[in-house]
C-alpha cells in the first residue's frame, strides 16, 4: 500500500472535469477584488508602472478563453506577477517540485553553472564544471526558458527577476510555475565547456509532491438574478467597497516576509558570496556551526577593516552577535564593511536596532503606509486594551496606542490607507546608543561600507537605506531587489472553486528621502526603485565565478580603504 502511495506522489492526479468558464471568471474576480481591498502599493504601482492593476477587462477576456484549468492558473499567476512585487505572488494548490543536482545563474549575460552536487553527478560521468555555460535544456535555449519563467516571477527590478528565474532551470516548483510538472524523467542538458566544446548530458530529475492539472468542476453554483460582478462596472470602483469587506488579521508591524530563493547559492547563508582569503583575514565568527554570522578583520595596507556578514534578519537574536561585533570593531578597526548581499530580509525592527549602533548622531527611521480594514482596527484595539490590562507600563504600549490613533484617523477620514507611521516605535527618529550608566556613546563612529547586490531584499534594503540616507555609509554593489512592501500575514485562499492562494503586500515603506531610478518616477520608496549603490561593483562576472570572488573582494577592499582614508 505504502509503495503504491509513494509511486503516485510525483505525478499529477488525473481529474476528468474542468472548471467552467463562469467558475474561472468568478475566481479571477475574487482575486482582483482582494487586490483592490488589500494591496497596499496599488497607487504607487499605477503611477510607477503606468498600468492600472484594477483594469481587469483584458484579463477576464483571457480567462474566458482559457482552454484548461492549467492555462487559467497561468493567467492568475501572470496577473499577480505583473505587479512586479517581491512580496506578492499567486500560489497554486500544488506540492510538486522537480530538481536537477546542479544550479545556474546569470554572469555577464550568460547562464553559467555555479553549483554541482558531485554525489549525484560524479565528475567521471558528468565532467562539466562550475563556470561552464548552460546552452539548452530539453531542446529549448536557456534564454527561452528564462523568458517563459519570468512571466510568473514578480520582482521589483528586472535584473533580480531574471536572475531569480534562472534558478528555475534546474528547480521547478509548480506552486509558482504552473507547468513545472511537464517534464520527462530526464533532462537533456546542453553544456558549453570553457574550452568551447559542447556536450549533451542526460540528467535525471528528482521529483516529489503532487502536481495539479485540473480541478473538479462539479461544485454547485449559487443562482441569483443579480450578476456577481456587473459587466459594465468600472473595476476601479472596487476600491470604494473596501470598508464593507472583511480584512485579514491585524497588521504585524515588524514582519517583513519575502518569497524565498532557495536555489540561489548563498541566499540567507552566513557564508559570503566570495571566498575569504587564507592570509590577510583574521576570522572571529563563522567557523562554528552554531555561529549566526561571519565576521573578522581584513588587513589592507596600514588599515584594519572590520567585516560582518549578516545572512538574514528573520530572527531577533541575529542582532545580538551583530551588535557585539560592532562594539568590538568600535575599538579594533579603522572602518567597517556590513555585508547584506543575498540577504532575504526579515524583521525591520532588528535592522533599526543594528542601525542605531552604527549612527552616533541618530537617524530617521523608515515609515510604513498601510492599507487597513475594519478588522485591523478591531484587532489592534483589542490588543491595546489587553496590554493595558496586563501591563500598563509595557514599553511597546505608547507605540501601539500611536498606531491605533493613526488607524482611527484613517477610518474617520474614510481613507483605506494610513498616513506613514514608524514601524518600531512612536517617533520618526531614533538616537544612537549610549551606555545606560555613564552616558558614553557606544555607536560605531568610523567609516562604514554597506555591501549589497540584486538579492539584498526587503528588511535588508531598509538597513542600507537608513545608512545611505543619513550619509552614514556608502553603499557598494548593485541595485537591490526593490522589495519595499510589507506583508501582514500568510497567504490566503482566493476564490471558491480553484483552491489557489495569494500573498499580497499590504503596505509600502517610505525611506527618509526621495530618490530617483532611471526607469521610474521619483519617490520616497524602496519598492521597485531599490537601493542604488554609490559605487557599482558587480559580483556576477566570469572571473569571479572561476576565481571564487577574488577580483570582487580585491576591488571591495580597495573601495573601502579609499573611503576610510577620506573619512579619517
Amino acid at each position: 500500500m505504502f509503495r503504491y502511495l509513494a509511486a503516485i506522489l510525483a505525478v499529477g492526479i488525473p481529474v476528468s472535469a474542468q472548471l467552467s468558464r463562469e467558475q474561472r471568471q468568478s475566481d479571477f474576480r475574487a482575486l482582483a477584488e482582494t487586490l483592490a481591498r488589500r494591496y497596499g502599493p496599488i497607487e504607487w504601482k499605477t503611477n510607477a508602472l503606468k498600468t492600472d492593476p484594477l483594469a481587469v477587462g483584458p484579463w477576464l477576456d483571457r480567462v474566458g478563453n482559457a482552454s484548461s484549468d492549467l492555462q487559467f492558473f497561468e493567467i492568475r499567476g501572470e496577473y499577480i506577477a505583473s505587479l512586479k512585487d517581491s512580496h506578492s505572488a499567486y500560489l497554486l494548490p500544488s506540492t510538486f517540485v522537480a530538481t536537477l543536482p546542479f544550479s545556474a545563474d546569470i554572469f555577464e549575460g550568460k547562464v553559467l553553472v555555479d553549483n554541482i552536487v558531485r554525489a549525484q553527478l560524479p565528475e567521471g560521468q558528468f565532467p562539466f564544471q562550475i563556470g561552464d555555460e548552460v546552452v539548452a535544456i530539453d531542446g529549448r535555449s536557456a534564454g527561452d526558458w528564462i523568458n517563459e519563467f519570468q512571466k510568473f516571477s514578480g520582482h521589483g527590478t528586472s535584473t533580480t527577476q531574471r536572475r531569480d528565474v534562472a534558478r528555475w532551470l534546474t528547480s521547478r516548483q509548480q506552486i509558482i510555475y504552473p507547468r513545472a510538472h511537464e517534464i520527462g524523467e530526464q533532462a537533456a542538458v546542453v553544456i558549453r565547456r570553457q574550452s568551447g566544446e559542447t556536450s549533451t548530458f542526460n540528467i535525471p530529475w528528482t521529483k516529489r509532491g503532487v502536481a495539479v492539472t485540473t480541478l473538479p468542476g462539479g461544485a454547485p453554483q449559487i443562482r441569483t438574478s443579480v450578476a456577481a460582478y456587473p459587466p459594465d462596472e468600472d473595476p476601479a470602483s472596487l476600491a470604494n467597497q473596501y470598508w464593507e469587506e472583511l480584512a485579514k488579521p491585524a497588521y504585524r508591524r515588524d514582519r517583513f516576509v519575502g518569497r524565498g530563493f532557495s536555489a540561489l547559492v548563498g541566499f540567507g547563508s552566513r557564508v559570503p558570496a566570495f571566498a575569504l582569503p587564507e592570509t590577510g583575514f583574521t576570522r572571529r565568527q563563522g567557523a562554528a556551526n552554531t555561529d549566526l554570522i561571519t565576521s573578522g578583520t581584513f588587513e589592507a595596507g596600514d588599515l584594519k577593516i572590520g567585516y560582518i556578514r549578516i545572512p538574514a534578519f528573520s530572527l531577533s537574536r541575529i542582532s545580538d552577535p551583530v551588535i557585539s561585533e560592532i562594539r568590538f570593531f568600535r575599538e579594533n578597526s579603522d572602518g567597517l564593511i556590513i555585508d547584506v548581499m543575498r540577504n532575504p530580509g526579515g524583521t525591520v525592527c532588528v535592522t533599526e536596532d543594528i542601525a542605531a549602533n552604527l549612527h552616533p548622531d541618530g537617524f530617521k527611521v523608515p515609515l510604513l503606509e498601510l492599507r487597513i480594514g475594519w478588522n485591523d482596527v478591531l484587532g489592534l484595539t483589542d490588543f491595546v486594551e489587553f496590554i493595558r490590562r496586563i501591563d500598563p507600563n509595557d514599553q511597546d504600549l505608547p507605540a501601539l496606542e500611536s498606531q491605533l490613533r493613526i488607524y482611527n484617523d484613517a477610518v474617520r477620514a474614510n481613507r483605506p490607507r494610513t498616513t506613514p507611521f514608524p514601524m518600531c516605535g512612536n517617533t520618526s527618529t531614533r538616537a544612537g546608543v549610549s551606555d545606560r550608566v555613564t552616558g558614553n556613546p557606544l555607536s560605531y563612529s568610523k567609516p562604514v561600507v554597506v555591501l549589497v547586490d540584486e538579492f539584498t531584499v526587503s528588511a535588508a534594503e531598509t538597513l542600507a537605506a537608513n545608512l545611505q540616507d543619513s550619509g552614514r555609509a556608502i553603499v557598494v554593489g548593485m541595485r537591490t531587489a526593490g522589495a519595499g512592501g510589507v506583508l501582514t500575514g500568510s497567504s490566503a485562499p482566493i476564490g471558491f472553486y480553484s483552491d489557489g492562494r495569494a500573498s499580497l503586500a499590504a503596505g509600502i515603506v517610505h525611506r527618509a528621502r526621495t530618490v530617483t531610478a532611471p526607469d521610474l518616477p521619483p519617490g520616497p520608496h524602496i519598492e521597485n526603485i531599490g537601493i542604488l549603490p554609490d559605487v557599482t561593483l558587480d559580483f556576477m562576472t566570469v572571473a569571479n565565478i572561476t576565481e571564487r570572488g577574488k577580483p570582487f573582494l580585491d576591488k571591495l577592499l580597495e573601495i573601502a580603504a579609499e573611503h576610510i582614508r577620506k573619512g579619517k
